[in-house]
């Protein structure tokens, strides 16, 4: 007599486990092999988004509701003794988007407010509709140094947001 006639019979678990999962493979194999192949075209319309619908210069933004999009750029920035001038346009490809813009200096966390610039034209802060852009000054009463601009809708949710040199 052996010892081992005694032990209880081994337990199939592991092997019904094994083939399980080797048959749930061979489906996930089987079904990538079946699938058509996407086309080129396909494959671009799959990959879109609605920054990739942007068209001409400045950074493409998108409002967080996937709402209204279109694209920023600053084209000037002055540093002057009490703050930051900059000359901002802002694109909308699919409106009308609803502004805002605040700035943080790089080297602290407190919010600074837009207020209107010494320059012309300034922003009117209307809605601006699709296929139309705005561009006006705009001025930041910030402490000199290397400066984040924040575009962000009008209830001050940001969109986008471009560096300035201090």
């Amino acid at each position: 007599m052996n010892i081992d006639e005694f032990a209880p019979p081994r337990s199939r678990l592991p092997l019904l486990v094994t083939l399980v999962v080797l048959v749930v493979a061979a489906l996930i194999w089987g079904a990538t092999l079946l699938r058509p192949a996407a086309t080129p075209a396909a494959r671009a319309s799959a990959s879109a988004s609605p920054t990739a619908t942007s068209s001409g210069s400045g950074l493409p933004f998108v409002s967080p509701d996937e709402r209204f999009s279109g694209r920023w750029e600053i084209v000037e920035h002055r540093w002057t003794d009490s703050g930051l001038e900059v000359e901002i346009t802002v694109a909308a490809d699919r409106g009308p988007v609803n502004y805002s813009f605040v700035a943080f200096n790089n080297a602290g966390v407190d919010p600074t407010e837009s207020v209107a610039g010494s320059e012309q034209p300034q922003f009117s802060g209307e809605p601006i509709p699709s296929g139309q852009k705005e561009s006006g000054w705009l001025f930041f009463p910030i402490e000199r140094g290397p400066t984040t601009i924040i575009l962000a809708t009008s209830g001050g949710n940001q969109m986008s947001a471009l560096p300035v040199t201090g």
